[in-house]
């Protein structure tokens, strides 16, 4: 009886112990929301106040001293978060995770992201630029000062590298890219036509009714004749083969994102009424990171982009409001090449056979405790970077032709303007700098005033 009432304690006291050290390990990491800090980087104080709901809220006197203070704040809170995904756009996940993410890499540095990122910095207005520095500079003083870095660095071994301008500006662009729905449609169009038939593909692609809205005034003629070819072909090819009954080539997406909104002409109290919602993929932690921010010209309060300086598409900024939902344009398009038989590093065009841009890159991937490379070769025509090879459903010898591209990424100048914006005029042109992340934003005016925005840059195509 003595023996199984010391073994009861060894268990009960080992359960405290372990309770206490697993408290320890994880809350270390937790930061202190009061006090004071001292940092270098800051011309003046800073004052930061977490509300009950866990929003900091930021007062600083000027505009790098509140993206000093932001990228701080951002990565006290999100620094994993924020680091995976610039890792994501840098192609260099394995350097965190191993083979596991190996082919992701592969994607990502063949699409050419971080390259975009670093080209895109150079044209970037100086305000955008001087922004980025400071939100940068706070991100690496907190790296540099924390006592205790996010746990999941403990168990993968691992550390952050120091925070760069094109960091942030890669974080928008894989948002780009996620909202790029054609990414998905026109590889499954392509494979339903080679499986069932072009007539059938055509006869799904959706019809455009009279009654739909449009931009150029042209209204084309809407027939049920599409219908009655799919139902005829359907019903002969399902005699003969089950091609419908092959797995789905992607997962089905459901996407939901909305806002309402009513001017003050349709409102009991005669002031605008919005209300938002971006609906995208449920995340732990959270797609968006709620702050408000006061500094220099800015005063504005809504969701961000972790990684991100200002404020992302949505927020209230005292006279506006704006939130965002999926622009749904088709920006990207893919090219079958056509190769030279005699040289493979070559694709037909009207004037001839042209050589592919040849980019040979490295890939660090993590083995162990330990390193290790693998190169790859990165073949860009004139369409874009061919990504057969890396991209699971696409042709052989495709080329991805998007338009972020093919176009400087200056979605942050827009960003950064929108949250100082004053009038729907100043709206729009704030959203002018937008043109690769595809949205509808909507607005709303303390006036009682509304509007929307389309952002994107759509490619003139030869047809239509």
């Amino acid at each position: 009886m003595k023996i199984i009432k010391i073994a009861l304690g060894i268990i009960v006291l080992l359960a405290i112990v372990g309770v206490a050290v697993f408290n320890y390990f994880f809350r270390s990491a937790v930061p202190d929301y009061s006090g004071t800090v001292f940092l270098e980087g800051l011309a003046s104080q800073v004052e930061v106040r977490t509300d009950q709901y866990g929003i900091p809220h930021i007062y600083a006197d000027n505009e790098p001293d509140l993206f000093f203070a932001q990228g701080y704040i951002m990565a006290r809170e999100r620094l994993f978060q924020m680091d995976t995904t610039r890792l994501a756009g840098r192609g260099e996940l394995s350097t965190l995770f191993g083979d596991i993410t190996l082919d992701k890499d592969r994607f990502l540095r063949t699409v050419g992201f971080y390259r975009k990122a670093q080209k895109s910095y150079e044209v970037l207005l100086p305000e955008t630029k001087a922004a980025l520095k400071a939100f940068s500079a706070g991100v690496n003083r907190y790296i540099e000062t924390a006592d205790t870095l996010p746990r999941e660095y403990f168990f993968l071994k691992s550390k952050p590298k120091p925070w760069e301008p094109a960091d942030s500006i890669v974080v928008g662009l894989l948002m780009s890219y996620s909202l790029t729905r054609s990414k998905k449609i026109d590889l499954i169009m392509h494979r339903i036509g080679e499986k069932a038939g072009y007539e059938i593909m055509k006869a799904i692609i959706p019809s455009f009714p009279d009654i739909a809205p449009t931009l150029t005034g042209k209204r084309p003629t809407y027939s049920d004749s599409n219908n009655q070819i799919l139902n005829t072909q359907i019903a002969n090819k399902t005699k003969t083969s089950s091609f419908l009954d092959d797995r789905f080539p992607m997962p089905f997406d459901i996407a939901a994102s909305n806002w309402m909104l009513f001017s003050g002409d349709n409102t009991d109290t005669g002031n605008a009424l919005f209300a938002g919602s971006p609906d995208l993929a449920p995340t732990l932690p959270g797609l968006f990171y709620v702050m408000h921010i006061q500094g220099g010209d800015i005063d504005a309060m809504g969701g961000v982009l972790p990684g991100v300086p200002s404020l992302g598409p949505l927020g209230y900024n005292g006279f506006l409001a704006f939130s965002a939902v999926n622009g749904r344009g088709d920006e990207m398009d893919y090219f079958i090449e056509k190769l030279n038989p005699d040289n493979p590093d070559q694709y037909l065009t009207e004037s001839g056979y042209k050589d592919f841009k040849i980019i040979e890159d490295t890939l660090k991937v993590k083995d162990g405790d330990s390193f290790r490379t693998e190169k790859i070769t990165i073949k860009i025509s004139r369409h874009g970077p061919i990504i057969s090879d890396v991209l699971p459903g696409s042709p052989e010898n495709c080329a991805m032709q998007w338009a972020a591209l093919d176009l400087p990424n200056r979605d942050i100048d827009g960003l950064i303007k929108l949250v100082k914006a004053k009038s729907f005029d100043e709206f729009r042109m704030a959203l002018s700098y937008v043109r690769t992340i595809n949205l509808g934003i909507g607005y709303a005016d303390k006036e009682g005033n509304i509007g929307w925005q389309f952002t994107a840059a759509p490619p003139i195509r030869k047809k239509g």
